[in-house]
C-alpha cells in the first residue's frame, strides 16, 4: 500500500523511494495521528508516507497543523 503511494501526504510534492534515508527528501512512514496521542505505529490503514523532513517538521502535531 505505501509503495503505490506516490505523494508526500504533508507537502503533495512526489516521493523518489530511491533517495537515501538520511536526506530530508527521502521516504519515511508517519502515522496518522502520532503514538504519543494514541494513535497506532502497527496498523497498516493508521500510516503514510512522508518526506523524511516533512516527518520532522510534523513531529507530534496533526497533519493539518504540518500543512
Amino acid at each position: 500500500m505505501l509503495a503505490q503511494q506516490l505523494l508526500c501526504v504533508i507537502c503533495d510534492r512526489p516521493i523518489d523511494d530511491a533517495i537515501a534515508w538520511s536526506d530530508p527528501m527521502s521516504a519515511e512512514v508517519d502515522e496518522i495521528i502520532p503514538v504519543s496521542r494514541g494513535g497506532s505505529a502497527t496498523d497498516l490503514r493508521h500510516l503514510e508516507k512522508v518526506h523524511r523532513c516533512c516527518n520532522q517538521l510534523k513531529s507530534d502535531k496533526s497533519l493539518a497543523w504540518a500543512r
